[in-house]
């Protein structure tokens, strides 16, 4: 019986080894939160697929390296309790969407197919082995690319979360770079993840360069998230994919944002010491700046605007003007940014703000360009006082929503610059507005008290809910320009443009529609009662001495 017992207690004990050792595999290569492979059973299964790839020419895989958009945003605004969820719901919406696509071929031939694995906090990567050709793998970006465009409800709340996509793939060609070409001009910096300096960068994926499935796999992994940032600087792509090329690209870009944060800093030497006093008096009331908008008209007269800095920025704004359709004149400016480079001269703000976006520099950039077009608005105001007022329309980025004491930050920038806040109106993209829409409606009505008025940029193009477009406090709707541009050969895009006129006008909301570029267009959105137009037909952007000028002719279209 002694022997029994004893017996007994070991299969016991043996039982909880067991257990532990499958515990302690699963806390080694599992992720906690997701339950998906973690980084370290990727590294090792991709390693796998790079031996084999060596000595096995028919065997082929491609690494898809994904990263959730604007996550960041989402879980400093919403909290992180929603956004656990928000990797739960996505991981789960992947790994369903894998297993229909791939576990027919599976089940059939017996082989590993994929792997899904939670790389980091808003990153997942997929290893897509046996492959029969990389069309294999772009059909599996493309399918995860369209399921992760819809918005997903989380906890009752609808959040909006896209994807951006690199593939690297067993058979990439590379071609050999000079290391001297790599690593001229390039400082290190730690540019939207990548946490090497450029000749770090060079230096892994130059490392292995040997025959085909020669690389390692942490090249492997760099290179599909080379070209993930490539997909997200090109915008509304699916998916990249890696190059001998897309390496010089991301050296390049690497030095754009290493240019951008040094022209930012340069613009905003007296900007970070206004916002500094912005966050102390809100918070101290007594010390001086009146948290009530009321209380500005017993402040002292406004200092000299900040404008009148030594420093000589490398931005600049331009101005369009926006046109009323009803009098045939001038009733306000929109303000955008142009930046001339020392050295590359104009750079275009298709290729940098979405960098400032994707980095966060463009809550500096917005503040800047707010104090500088209402510094414009002011010297206007002066310099016509006998005019009809225009107003100056400002885009405020989805980024600066989600900042702390905005409504105190713009505040501070109406008394500095002198402005009459009935003549600023805010621009919001309607992606942007629908990140938080609670918490959006709810500065939006603080903006509102400030006599600020509010426009929806770029309508039609996001997934505004219409129940609650009739809760926001927004003055205008303007159209894209996507639409009215289509109109020349869609006659289905003026059906569009028809309804929104209309559901804007029934919501007591003004239109603006923007690309208007011939008088067809501008005929036709006159009949259909669209409020304003902006358009290369009335002017194309202009410096502030032509826009000035253009003020003083009074034109009439």
């Amino acid at each position: 019986i002694v022997g029994g017992e004893v017996i007994q207690e070991r299969l016991k004990m043996r039982d909880r080894l067991r257990v532990s050792e499958q515990q302690l595999w699963k806390q080694a290569f599992y992720d906690n939160l997701t339950g998906l492979p973690n980084r370290a059973l990727l590294l090792q299964r991709l390693e796998q697929a790079t031996a084999r790839a060596k000595w096995d020419s028919q065997y082929q895989f491609a690494v898809l390296f994904i990263e959730l958009d604007r996550y960041k945003v989402i879980n400093s605004h919403r909290g992180h309790s929603l956004s656990d969820q928000l990797l739960v719901a996505i991981a789960a919406q992947m790994q369903a969407s894998l297993e229909t696509q791939l576990n027919p071929k599976a089940e059939e031939t017996g082989l590993q197919l994929f792997t899904l694995a939670h790389f980091s906090g808003d990153t997942f990567t997929i290893l897509l082995e046996n492959l029969d050709s990389l069309d294999d793998a772009i059909q599996v970006a493309e399918q995860i690319y369209a399921l992760l465009s819809v918005p997903l409800s989380i906890d009752g709340q609808e959040v909006f979360c896209s994807v951006s996509i690199g593939i690297a793939a067993s058979a990439t060609p590379w071609a050999s770079v000079d290391a001297a070409e790599a690593t001229e001009g390039a400082e290190s910096v730690t540019p939207m993840g990548l946490d090497t300096s450029p000749y770090a960068i060079y230096s892994s994926l130059t490392q292995h360069t040997g025959s085909r499935g020669g690389r390692q796999p942490e090249m492997i992994l760099r290179e599909a998230e080379i070209a993930m940032y490539q997909a997200k600087a090109r915008g509304k792509v699916p998916f990249a994919l890696f190059n001998r090329n897309l390496y010089r690209e991301a050296l390049g870009l690497l030095q754009l944002e290493t240019d951008l944060r040094r022209a930012i800093a340069q613009s905003d030497l007296n900007l970070d010491r206004a916002i500094r006093r912005a966050t102390f008096y809100a918070d101290n009331p007594a010390g001086g700046f009146p948290v009530d908008p009321s209380a500005l008209s017993t402040m002292s007269d406004p200092p000299p605007p900040w404008s009148d800095s030594k420093v000589q920025s490398e931005f600049r704004l331009d101005y369009q003007p926006i046109v009323s359709l009803v009098d045939g004149k001038i009733s306000a400016f929109e303000a955008l940014v142009r930046w001339l480079h020392p050295q590359r001269g104009m750079i275009s703000p298709v290729e940098f703000i979405p960098l400032a976006e994707e980095t966060g520099l463009i809550t500096s950039l917005g503040w800047w360009i707010l104090r500088e077009a209402c510094c414009q608005l002011r010297a206007w105001q002066e310099s016509f006082p006998q005019a009809v007022p225009v107003t100056m329309v400002v885009n405020l980025s989805a980024i600066q929503l989600m900042q702390l004491r905005v409504k105190e930050q713009i505040q501070l920038i109406l008394h500095e610059t002198g402005v009459d806040s009935r003549y600023l109106k805010l621009e919001i993209t309607e992606s942007g507005l629908m990140e938080n829409v609670d918490a959006t409606i709810e500065l939006l009505e603080q903006l509102k008290a400030l006599g600020i008025q509010l426009s929806i940029d770029d309508f039609g193009t996001g997934y505004s809910s219409l129940g609650r477009l009739h809760y926001l406090p927004v003055d205008t709707l303007k159209i894209d320009q996507s639409f009215i541009r289509r109109t020349t050969f869609e006659e289905e895009s003026w059906e569009i443009v028809q309804t929104i006129i209309t559901l804007a006008h029934n919501l007591n909301m003004t239109v603006v529609a923007e690309g208007v570029e011939t008088p067809e267009q501008l005929a036709r959105l006159k009949y259909l009662g669209c409020d304003y137009g902006q358009g290369y037909l009335f002017a194309k952007p202009l410096s502030s001495a032509n826009a000035t000028t253009l003020l003083m002719t009074n034109p009439q279209w």
